[in-house]
């Protein structure tokens, strides 16, 4: 039987859009409510965690990016039926969650703040995830990741 879902994210692709393409991906029906301008202080108090994306799913809201993802992964045939492949395909997926942190680790206006995190990610933090990517292999042992179809794929297209 077919879900009823609703995937509320704002007017951007983002942390929504890997679910969203594999949602597309599986030919799975969904509500795509991108928040217009000034609409995001009103629904933000009625997420779990005041963060979005969140997804409606038969009428019950969760939420965080990536198990959203990985459920639309799994309803679109884009996420491995092995455990150790579907291990394999987490690891990458909550690396970049891990790169993206580090990208956005500082929000604030300090520009000078800004640009030392920036050089910080740049120099330290993402070769050492790449480096750890391509060197302990999660990528060339997992049969879906980045030589196959999976969702943590679209991850990379953020």
């Amino acid at each position: 039987m077919p879900h009823t879902i609703k995937l509320s994210y704002f007017n951007i692709r983002g942390r929504a859009e890997p679910t969203r393409l594999a949602l597309m991906m599986g030919g799975i029906d969904f509500e795509d409510h991108r928040f217009q301008s000034g609409e995001w202080p009103t629904f933000k108090p009625t997420t779990p965690y005041g963060s979005v994306p969140v997804m409606a799913v038969d009428g019950q809201t969760v939420a965080q990016s990536n198990a959203i993802q990985r459920f639309a992964g799994k309803l679109s045939g884009l996420y491995p039926t092995d455990p150790v492949q579907a291990l394999y395909v987490d690891e990458i997926l909550d690396t970049l969650q891990d790169v993206t942190a580090a990208l956005f680790r500082y929000r604030g206006d300090d520009k000078d703040r800004l640009r030392q995190e920036r050089e910080k990610a740049v120099k330290e933090d993402i070769p050492r995830y790449w480096g750890a990517l391509d060197s302990a292999s999660p990528c060339s042992r997992c049969s879906y990741a980045v030589g196959g179809s999976s969702h943590c794929d679209l991850s990379f297209l953020r």
